[in-house]
């Protein structure tokens, strides 16, 4: 009865992860400007700077 509980989830979880895969990638489209618009040194300003905090935590 356990093991067929637990598949009843798993379908779950799988739908989950692939709408909100969906969603991300969606959002990711939209949100991020186009190749041309964008600058390499204010996003390797932002990564260095990530990078900083997390490692001093």
């Amino acid at each position: 009865m356990g093991i067929f509980a637990l598949q009843g989830g798993e379908d779950v979880n799988g739908l989950f992860a692939f709408v909100s895969g969906g969603i991300i990638l969606n959002v990711i489209k939209e949100e991020l400007p186009n190749p041309q618009q964008g600058r390499f040194l204010f996003f390797l300003g932002g990564a260095v700077a990530y990078t900083i905090v997390v490692a001093l935590i």
